[in-house]
């Protein structure tokens, strides 16, 4: 924090109780933004499921809900990638934002659970982690979601926001400068990490929602799903870890 000041989002305002930088709950709020707009990406190629489309059709307001569920997705992780500096309400924010993440972590979990347990032949597991990725758990599980949403938006909304910003580099120290350029780089490297993976979804996304309605819909269609959540968890998280370990070590 030593290279970096705060400034409020309105108008520059004298505060001796300022809050101080945490670069750890930064980078776990710019991870959990891009789990947003991975979400996203997941809920977008799922469009092409007739199965799930076909109903959602015939039930007009649920569709509606669920294309403002994903522009909201996609909106607040944007917003929240652009406040990625602010240093207040950290844990409203982590909270807000694991709540909306709890849907999508628990089907990825189940699914790769079930993929494994496919591959080993332990058909009682796969059928218990389908049951506990029943369209009713989901369902739950989308409604929490949406509570998490509407908090997160009225957080991103608030007009006292507070941001940390690097300092004029007339004011530092050789050391001090290549500090601050060595925390902005190691960012700059934390978001390109973390665009692989979203990167990554958006294609399986589109991979998946192509089989979907071909010819290798329905138990195909699943399996290959299964195959390609173990191949997103393969590739996507070390760049989301790695990308983290960048945040954390970008203090200035």
């Amino acid at each position: 924090m030593a290279n970096s000041k705060v400034s409020s989002a309105e108008h520059e305002k004298p505060n001796k109780h300022l809050p101080e930088r945490n670069v750890k709950n930064e980078a776990i709020i710019v991870s959990q933004a891009v789990g947003m707009l991975l979400f996203g990406a997941v809920m977008v190629g799922w469009l092409a499921n007739p199965f799930l489309v076909i109903p959602l059709f015939f039930v007009p307001p649920l569709f509606v809900a669920y294309l403002s569920f994903i522009a909201l997705l996609f909106v607040e992780g944007v917003v929240v990638l652009k406040q990625y500096r602010r240093v207040d309400r950290y844990r409203q924010r982590i909270t807000a934002l694991s709540v909306i993440l709890l849907l999508p972590v628990f089907t990825v979990i189940f699914n790769t659970l079930a993929a494994a347990a496919t591959l080993l032949h332990a058909y009682d597991i796969v059928y218990i982690a389908k049951l506990l990725t029943s369209p009713w758990v989901l369902l739950g599980l989308f409604v929490v979601a949406a509570v998490g949403l509407l908090y997160l938006w009225r957080l991103l909304r608030l007009p006292d926001r507070l941001y940390w910003e690097p300092l004029p580099v007339s004011s530092l120290s050789k050391t001090q400068h290549k500090q601050q350029e060595r925390g902005l780089r190691l960012q700059r490297i934390g978001f390109g990490l973390f665009s692989i993976p979203l990167a990554i979804a958006i294609a399986i996304s589109f991979a998946v929602s192509q089989i979907m309605v071909g010819p290798d819909s329905g138990f195909g269609g699943s399996a290959i799903f299964n195959y390609a959540s173990l191949a997103f968890l393969c590739a996507g998280i070390p760049c989301i870890v790695a990308g983290l370990m960048c945040f954390a070590k970008s203090e200035m």
